[in-house]
Parts: structure tokens; C-alpha cells; sequence
């Protein structure tokens, strides 16, 4: 448990450094149509114990969303997301055999790995985002909460936690497909911005910021490229009287963002982040050195 909520940091600062953007293209959709978005996370982790031993995760997580537009006025759009499959892989160097999952296979779902996916796959949630602004003004139907939220998946298990768990994760993963990597102004080729938000949960305090700029524009595609920097303190939820304990971390990213702006959406997402934590302990220090590649990609796949 105690591991598992250390690995959970990394999280938080990834949904900071990816859902930090930006506005002025406008969504531009009609009552039906459906999209799909993949995120495919590749990570690397090098776990270093306390007792010396140093353990290494290679993993593979790719989740699937889709979305359809139901209704449309006002500037505002209500649509639906359902959480629609996760495939995961994992091995270790000197362990036998590769880990592998697909919730879109019976019997991995049947099997022990499947009891924790069956509390996320098939979730829907119906929210309204304001057309000008890309940003969710409600969630209108079933709160992102849930038993998924209470077990953190550990680092050979399926990454359940890459759906969004409560309402703010949900947010941020609706409005980064909606667009959320436009400026707040014109788009002008060469244009610089940044932001800095301070997320707080579970104890831990990670302070985010994440520099822009507009590479260029090439007919219906805004490209941007963004720099960022987490810095993460804290003492984990529920430690806080058993002794010594402290998080830090420091991330850093590189991150390729394309945006179609004839329909307001985001098209794809490339970002490597790199960084290492340090979980401080009455019995010594566990640090962690990891690396995670995503690619996120969204994409209009009909009308009704």
C-alpha cells in the first residue's frame, strides 16, 4: 500500500503537464457525432529499496474513451464518454513470461486482474462543455467516483487509474479531447504562453508549470510545443502519524501537441516525462527513477 500510493504521484503531475492548455479555436460539432481517444502509456521504472535491492517494471497501458454528441445550443455541447476497454502488458528483467490483459477478452476479465477493470470499463458519464471556452461547465450524469478510486492499481497490475476517478480528473481528460491545447488567443504562429497550477490531494502538494509555444499552423492543424516542470512534496494521506515519512519528486517534460482547429478538437498528443521520487522512511529512503512516453490521439469516427 505504501508503494502504491508513492506510484500515484505520478499521476497526478502526468494529468497536470498534459491537461495545462489553452483557447479562441472554437469546438465545432453537430448532434451525433462520436469520438474515439486512445492513450497509449509506456513506462520504465527503476525502484530502488532501501535494503539495496533495485527492482526494474517495463509497462504498457492503452485505454480507449468514446464520446457522442447529444445535444447542442447555446454554445454549449452536452456529450457523453464512456470508458471503453483497457489493454495492459508488463515484465520485469530476469521474470519469467510477459503480463498481459485485454478487457475486451472474457477470460482476462473473468480472471483476478479483471475484478478491479470490471468497477471502470463500461462507466459513462454525460457532461455540457462550453463551446468558446473548451471548458466542462457540469457533469450531469454519474459521478466519477467509485470503488475504482479506493484500490490503486500497483506496478504489475493494469492501469485502472488512467480513467479519471473523481470529477476533476474528469474535467481534465474531457477538456483535453475538446481542445484544451489552444491558446486563449488567435492562433499565431510563434505565440508563448504558460501556466502554473498547485494540485493538492491525498497529502501530497505538486506545483505544475508548463510553458508554450505556438510551433505553427498548416492548414486545419495548429501544432504547439510545450516544456513543463512538476515539483511534488508531501506526506501521503493516512501516514501522517506513523513515523517519518515524506514524497518528493521532480518531473520534467517535452510534450508535441496537434490540434485540428476546423473542429475544436485535439488530434494528438506526444509528451515523454522523466523524473525521480524519493520516498522518505523510518527505514530508509526508496527511490524511484521513471520514464513515461504517452501518445494520445483523438478521432471523429461517424455521426448517428
Amino acid at each position: 500500500m505504501k508503494k502504491n500510493k508513492a506510484i500515484m504521484i505520478v499521476f497526478f503531475v502526468l494529468a497536470a503537464l498534459q491537461g495545462m492548455a489553452q483557447k479562441k479555436v472554437q469546438i465545432n460539432l453537430k448532434v451525433g457525432d462520436k469520438l474515439h481517444q486512445e492513450l497509449k502509456r509506456t513506462s520504465h521504472r527503476q525502484d530502488m529499496k532501501p535494503s539495496g535491492e533495485t527492482i526494474e517494471y517495463h509497462t504498457e497501458n492503452i485505454v480507449g474513451f468514446t464520446y457522442e454528441i447529444l445535444s447542442a445550443g447555446g454554445g454549449t455541447y452536452d456529450a457523453k464518454v464512456t470508458y471503453s476497454f483497457l489493454k495492459f502488458k508488463a515484465g520485469s528483467p530476469g521474470s519469467e513470461g510477459e503480463i498481459t490483459f485485454d478487457s475486451q477478452n472474457g477470460e482476462d476479465m473473468a480472471g483476478e486482474m479483471g475484478e478491479a477493470v470490471k468497477g471502470v470499463i463500461g462507466k459513462s458519464y454525460v457532461f455540457t462543455i462550453d463551446a468558446n471556452t473548451h471548458k466542462v461547465t457540469a457533469i450531469k450524469e454519474g459521478l466519477a467516483k467509485g470503488a475504482a478510486a479506493e484500490k490503486q492499481p500497483g506496478p504489475l497490475d493494469p492501469g485502472t487509474n488512467l480513467f479519471p476517478q473523481d470529477d476533476e480528473a474528469l474535467k481534465r481528460r474531457v477538456e483535453g479531447a475538446f481542445g484544451g491545447s489552444i491558446s486563449d488567443q488567435t492562433p499565431v504562429a510563434g505565440a508563448k504562453w504558460d501556466r502554473s497550477i498547485t494540485d493538492l490531494k491525498k497529502g501530497i502538494t505538486t506545483k505544475t508549470t508548463v510553458n508554450y509555444t505556438l510551433n505553427r499552423i498548416d492548414g486545419d492543424q495548429i501544432y504547439i510545443d510545450a516544456t513543463g516542470k512538476s515539483i511534488v512534496d508531501g506526506v501521503p494521506e493516512g501516514m501522517e502519524e506513523m513515523g517519518d515519512f515524506n514524497l518528493t519528486a521532480v518531473f520534467d517534460s517535452q510534450t508535441n501537441i496537434k490540434v485540428d482547429a476546423k473542429a475544436g478538437i485535439l488530434s494528438e498528443v506526444k509528451s515523454k516525462t522523466k523524473g525521480e521520487q524519493t520516498f522518505y522512511t523510518p527505514q530508509g529512503d526508496h527511490k524511484m527513477n521513471i520514464t513515461i512516453s504517452d501518445v494520445e490521439t483523438v478521432k471523429r469516427t461517424g455521426t448517428n
